[in-house]
Order: C-alpha cells, then structure tokens, then sequence
C-alpha cells in the first residue's frame, strides 16, 4: 500500500534541503561541457575519516601545452541552500588587493611547470585578477542565528578539505601515467539564497545584495573561495571557459 502522506513529507523534506540545488547544478554543468562526479569522496585527514563534496566538475583539454599535453581544470563545488542571508565583510574599495597571493592558485604540473607566461596569465587574466574581483571578502556573518550560524564555514571547509584530497591525488598519480598535465583546481561554493556583502565606512555599516564574493580564507594555507548564487552560475562558467582559452593561448609554444 502506497503511502501517499509519507511520499509528500519526503519530497517537502528534499525540497528544504541542498540536494535539489546539486542537481540543478550538475545539469547546468553537463550541458556546458564538464564531466562531473557527484558525492565525490575525499579523505579528511584532520578527522581520519571519509567524507563526500557535492560536487567535483572537471574539463580537460589535449593539446601541446609547452611540453605538456593535457591542460585539466577542476571545481571543487560544494551547494547550500538556506532561507537565512549569508553576509560577507569585504575590503573597501581603497584597500582593494593590487596583486594575488600566488599560492592561493591551487596548481600542479607534471612535469614541473616554470613559465613566466602562465605566471602572467595568473595575474592578467585569471578571474581572482579581474577588476570586479578585487574586492575579497575576509570575514563570513550568518544574521538572525544568534551567533551560531556555522554553514558557511562548514562549505568552506568542506570545499577546502576535498580540493587538497584532489590535489594530493593527481600529485601522487600523475607520474604514474604516460600523460604529461597541468591541472588548476578552484573551490566554489554556491549558494541558493540571499547573498550580501558589507562594508564599514566612516563607522557606518553598509551592506549591498550581491551574486558573487570571492572569500579570502586561511586554514593552515590560503585559499580563495568563489562563492556565488545559483542564478550566477552561468555567468561564472562563461569566466572560467574565456580564461581558459586566454590560457591555452599563452601555454602555446
């Protein structure tokens, strides 16, 4: 006998949760081309256990790329939903970063990459560089959960955790395979929800709707988080193939 109360408190309860959210965007990344692999598994090794991020999307690109033949590219995506606001505080316009700290672009080459070219693709082209993106977020705010707000630093741990577990992986196992890559790995974060970021200036506390910050993080390393709302993320997808191509076109011999 079908239980039709229980089948509608299962999709009620799906609904008010992130799954929906990872499939639709797993859609919008197949049909732009990436191959994805969801509840992707990674190894915490702060808490020696197995944990899973929603999401990691990857395009790889076979061509001669200065003595390398595979330039990959990786999101590290990790989607929340919530009916609460997620507030940034970012760096006023006159303290914007003039340069990005380079180990925050999370890389690796086999074998080693020493370019002077994909250095300056970094600091002219990559999408951390551009000027609307200058403005980093250096302190994450969950209002109305009295203090205990802790979903933002969970995703932005979890996206960390599994981008190093990737890294680490493709670090450990390109050597072993009779392909020579390059692989560019970014944490992401999307957000079905209201997004503000906030500003102190002159005393005043002025906050502003927004679709997406770029969250300067540390934990033991830095990193930079691209955390923006669903309704950006084909926006986003559009910086990342452009950058791309800026970089395929300056690995070029």
């Amino acid at each position: 006998m079908v239980d039709t109360e229980e089948i509608k408190s299962i999709e009620e309860d799906i609904k008010k949760s992130g799954f929906p959210l990872e499939i639709e965007v797993s859609s919008v990344l197949r049909k732009d081309g990436w191959d994805l692999r969801n509840q992707a598994y990674y190894m915490d090794e702060d808490e020696g256990k197995p944990r899973a991020v929603d999401i990691v999307a990857s395009k790889s690109y076979f061509e001669d790329f200065l003595g390398h033949n595979r330039l990959r590219i990786l999101l590290i995506i990790e989607c929340k939903k919530s009916q609460k606001p997620w507030v940034f505080f970012t760096t006023p316009e006159e303290r914007k970063f003039s340069a990005i700290p380079i180990l925050t672009i999370k890389h690796c080459a086999n074998p080693k990459l020493e370019n002077q070219r994909f250095y300056k693709w970094i600091m002219k082209s990559l999408h951390y560089a551009l000027p609307y993106g200058r403005k980093r977020a250096i302190i994450h705010y969950e209002p109305f959960k009295a203090g205990e707000g802790r979903e933002i630093f969970e995703a932005a741990l979890q996206v960390t955790k599994a981008l190093n577990f990737e890294l680490k992986q493709d670090m450990e196992t390109s050597p072993k395979i009779p392909i020579t890559s390059i692989g560019i790995f970014f944490p992401v974060i999307v957000f079905d929800g209201h997004l503000y970021e906030c500003q102190l200036q002159n005393g005043d506390t002025k906050v502003l709707s927004t679709d997406y910050v770029q969250y300067l993080r540390e934990q033991r390393e830095l990193f930079i988080i691209d955390v923006f709302t669903k309704q950006f993320l084909l926006q986003y997808l559009g910086i990342i193939n452009k950058e791309v191509e800026a970089l395929k076109a300056s690995l070029k011999r």
